[in-house]
């Protein structure tokens, strides 16, 4: 009689939840993370607590938030401590390049987030109920209408103004090697921030929360190299006028 084999569970490394926090993923990448940490406590846990670090800084940009460097210096003493059989570990050299690098991109974002950042949630497919802002009565419901060289990409945006919710469905989107598709959102101050979509199965669905929702006035997706781009650089393949 042979013996089962117990399957273990493994937990993503902590630097790809830093570069899923920062965007620096791709798409493929990006829905791993988030379909693993939908299903693992622990690594939840520990994106949650990058993510308010992060929204820490993005309030404060004149200097990295304490939590942010207290964090970053733990993990480097941690990675640096001597283990109990007295077999000292070796140096964890990548994470104080990553604390560098994660600082130094933190200072170009405090240059950057005047023009990009919004005060919003974001939620992506299966986070999503649809549902529930398509039913509304005061939700607008407008059709995506491609460029002519993307026509096999199709979908919907979904706008509720009284309960600031901007859902966007888009389907057709054809896998591209070593790029991304990416949506913009344009505010009525012309401000401009970037989200790279995590596709699944050529769909994606995006909820954009908040205060911010009643000053999108234009939405578009562009098609980007991998990991994004700061502003639209690649083809459009839609964009949508936004009514309040």
């Amino acid at each position: 009689m042979g013996v089962k084999k117990m399957a273990f569970y493994k937990h993503i490394p902590e630097q790809k939840i830093i570069d899923f926090a920062l965007g620096k993923l791709g798409e493929e990448e990006r829905a791993n993370v988030i379909h693993h940490t939908n299903q693992c406590p622990d690594c939840q846990g520990v994106l949650e607590e990058w993510q308010y670090m992060m929204s820490e800084v993005n309030e404060d940009k004149s200097v990295p938030s304490t939590a942010l460097k207290d964090k970053l210096d733990k993990s480097i003493d941690e990675g640096n401590k001597p283990v109990k059989n007295n077999r000292r570990r070796k140096p964890v050299y990548w994470l104080g390049g990553l604390a560098a690098a994660l600082l130094l991109t933190i200072g170009l974002t405090t240059l950057t987030d005047e023009r990009t950042a919004m005060n919003e949630d974001v939620m992506y497919n299966e986070e999503i109920n649809e549902a529930e802002i398509q039913t509304r009565p005061e939700t607008k419901q407008l059709k995506i209408i491609p460029v002519s060289r993307f026509d096999h990409v199709s979908g919907n945006v979904w706008i509720n103004d009284a309960t600031r919710e901007l859902l966007v469905e888009i389907d057709g989107l054809a896998n591209m090697s070593g790029r991304n598709y990416q949506m913009w959102i344009v505010d009525t101050d012309d401000n401009v921030h970037g989200e790279v979509l995590p596709i699944q199965d050529g769909s994606v669905r995006v909820l954009y929360q908040g205060k911010d929702v009643n000053r999108f006035k234009l939405i578009k997706t562009s098609v980007e190299p991998a990991g994004g781009s700061e502003k639209p650089t690649g083809p459009e393949t839609f964009s949508v006028d936004l009514p309040h």
